[in-house]
């Protein structure tokens, strides 16, 4: 049997650039799944890429599990707004991608929903959440209440995926979703507490001045989202505005805004609606560690610790498995899940 490093560059899936062992297993078993579907291998410059779909068999679909999923992909890209970060190529070609993931787990409930059947996706988003609801009412892929709208935070910050909701007794609500797979939260972005917004020259997430690069920009509704909201521990504020824990504020700072006066006015006036409670909800691998003690480290610094779920993938498929049918969930589980075929691989 060969090691990890031989079984991933004879699948084409050994790439310098992932940087821990959960990594360069996540990238292999996408390769190990592209081959038993019998997929073209996709390029990056001009080198062939297991984790990579070829051409023709993105534009076929293939990087989806099931034709209900295909069809809300291309409805998310024939219908994308200025500003919204669906990429073509990363969700049609890259198989490692956590936004093709996204709609590979929520895909099926979304179309679910065009035909007004949201009662899985009320029966799953319950059990999640811990809250007895009367019923989901809208589902939304890369979802923004307002993109660079002032009421909120006035950037591009969006959820992965979106859900409102009624609770049993009338009050509305909704729930933010980050969804993550291979990715380990590191980047060199940064918010200060002058409400500065920009990436330092290193990934290290140090906003020492000569680290700073040119590219930010004041932006003082971080500060007052996070100040209005109580949320979060005023002390935390430089933990929280830097690598590994920003991306994730940043969401969280979101989903604060829409309960606040400025955002509740906006989605009243742009949409009717105006909502009694928010959450945000991150998602990824149980095996992703470094996601997980993000996610641990995020909590630590929260006063409103109720309003943030951190769920692993496998939590969150056991949950639709409860309470949907259909062979996508046994494909997912086999593509994303199952690390026991690069185990048959590896010494």
């Amino acid at each position: 049997m060969a090691g990890l490093e031989e079984a991933a560059k004879r699948l084409h899936a050994w790439v310098e650039s992932d940087k821990n062992e959960f990594q360069r297993r996540a990238r292999l078993l996408q390769s190990i799944w592209r081959e038993s579907k019998g997929y073209g291998m996709g390029m990056v410059g001009k080198r062939e890429l297991g984790s990579r779909l070829a051409v023709d068999d993105a534009r076929d679909g293939h990087n989806f599990l099931s034709k209900n999923i295909w069809d809300e992909a291309e409805r998310a890209l024939e219908n994308r707004q200025d500003g919204q970060l669906i990429s073509p190529n990363r969700l049609l070609t890259n198989l490692l991608s956590s936004q093709p993931l996204c709609f590979n787990l929520f895909g099926e409930l979304a179309a679910s929903g065009r035909t007004s059947d949201l009662t899985s996706a009320t029966k799953i988003f319950s059990e999640l959440m811990g809250k007895p609801l009367r019923s989901v009412t809208h589902l939304e892929f890369e979802k923004s209440p307002g993109r660079s709208e002032a009421a909120f935070l006035g950037d591009r910050t969006a959820f992965d995926f979106y859900v409102e909701y009624e609770l049993q007794s009338g009050i509305k609500g909704f729930l933010g979703i980050e969804v993550k797979y291979h990715e380990d939260l590191v980047s060199n972005e940064y918010i200060d507490r002058d409400g500065l917004h920009g990436k330092t020259s290193s990934r290290s997430g140090s906003v020492q001045a000569s680290a700073v690069q040119q590219d930010f920009r004041p932006n003082k509704r971080y500060m007052e989202v996070a100040d209005q909201s109580r949320w979060f521990n005023n002390a935390s504020y430089p933990a929280l505005g830097k690598s590994p824990l920003v991306q994730i504020w940043r969401d969280h700072l979101l989903a604060a805004s829409m309960l606040q006066p400025k955002g509740e006015q906006y989605l009243l006036e742009h949409r009717g609606l105006k909502f009694a409670e928010g959450f945000y909800a991150i998602i990824y691998p149980k095996q992703n560690k470094a996601c997980g003690k993000a996610a641990e480290e995020y909590r630590s610094h929260l006063i409103r610790k109720e309003t943030f779920f951190d769920w692993t993938l496998e939590q969150v498929h056991a949950v639709f498995k409860k309470f949907m049918l259909g062979k996508w969930l046994e494909e997912f589980e086999r593509r994303y899940l199952d690390f026991t075929q690069i185990d048959a691989l590896v010494d």
